[in-house]
């Protein structure tokens, strides 16, 4: 028997918020200044996630991967699953520690938290691709979803979501997050180990080494470190240290990408938040996600280049050609968005 649940997603609407451009003659032709940019508010629909229980077993399969890994998959033996319910995240997989922490994660814990309500006995199987990289199976693993990490086929009862749905996902996650991640037991648990260690910094740099860097970094990070700030890469830590990091830090300015998704388990009122982006890849996440906790946030939008111009006035396709590129930041941008933010000397 098949039955279809669902899960009604509440629509939202942000207020404006403020990003600083680089010093330019793009305001007045004589004398140079920082553009103080007003974003408009972002606005999500309300939608309907739908769950569709398959009580007999079914084929899932993966699909993902190159010719020779599809070939591989196509001849490997299938494994069958009993006793549970399949939730298959390898049709709709993280792709970054970004996607698991902003978007899987508290996905699944509404899952289980829905299901929970439904029927408590049933038991969820979350299943993800063998290739999920050790630090987002230990933050499935930190807030106890029971998980499998396979690509063969597998035979199991499914809870199926419609892919057309993921839409009302990415809604409903800001949601999520707040009520399954930060204000959950495991996040205060990591918050009480924190009071007490000195050597976590409160003013943090997050840098990044390769893809969307900023190539005149010194220049920036000689700004902040007059602020007192410590440069850090997030690679370096485990993924609870990345959260201990956020949960202790007063400001923290960052290059948009995976190393903000920690953002989730920071309590609003107690944190600022200085995104700096690449002209090439401007995102409205984590923006969303500092209003809706209550963090303050600001954008620093680097160096606008020649190469970018017809491409970002097209308006026809998304913009990413040069989403990973390295690009220059104004220091004049930066040290407005510090004074904006109220970021004093470190005294």
């Amino acid at each position: 028997m098949n039955k279809v649940l669902s899960c009604d997603v509440d629509s939202y609407t942000t207020g404006e918020q403020i990003l600083f451009a680089a010093k330019s003659f793009l305001i007045d032709r004589i004398i140079p200044n920082v553009e103080k940019v007003i974003l408009p508010p972002v606005t999500k629909p309300a939608g309907r996630v739908n769950f569709k229980i398959t009580d007999s077993k079914v084929k899932l399969t993966y699909t993902a991967g190159g010719t020779i890994n599809k070939l591989k998959l196509r001849f490997s033996d299938s494994l069958s699953i009993d006793d549970v319910y399949t939730v298959d995240f390898r049709v709709h997989s993280p792709e970054n520690w970004s996607h698991a922490l902003n978007l899987h994660l508290p996905f699944a814990l509404k899952i289980k938290s829905f299901f929970g309500e439904f029927n408590e006995s049933i038991q969820l199987l979350f299943i993800f691709p063998s290739e999920t990289p050790n630090y987002i199976r230990a933050i499935f693993e930190l807030f106890e979803i029971n998980s499998i990490y396979e690509s063969r086929p597998v035979y199991a009862r499914c809870i199926e979501i419609d892919k057309h749905d993921w839409e009302h996902i990415q809604t409903g996650r800001s949601v999520w997050m707040e009520q399954f991640v930060s204000a959950s037991d495991i996040s205060k648990e990591i918050l009480q180990e924190i009071t007490k260690d000195a050597r976590l910094p409160k003013r943090i740099f997050l840098a990044r080494r390769k893809t969307r860097h900023i190539l005149n970094e010194d220049e920036v990070f000689e700004v902040l470190e007059e602020k007192g700030f410590k440069k850090v890469y997030p690679e370096d830590l485990s993924p609870v240290d990345q959260i201990r990091l956020f949960m202790n830090a007063e400001t923290v300015v960052a290059i948009h990408g995976a190393g903000l998704a920690p953002l989730i388990f920071a309590k609003g009122g107690c944190l600022k938040v200085i995104e700096i982006f690449s002209p090439g890849h401007m995102s409205e996440h984590f923006r969303t996600i500092c209003y809706l906790n209550g963090v303050d946030w600001v954008g620093v939008r680097g160096v606008i280049e020649a190469k970018h111009v017809k491409l970002a006035y097209q308006n026809i396709k998304r913009f990413t050609k040069y989403s990973l590129d390295g690009f220059y930041v104004e220091t004049e941008s930066v040290k407005a968005a510090l004074d904006y933010m109220g970021v004093a000397e470190n005294n």
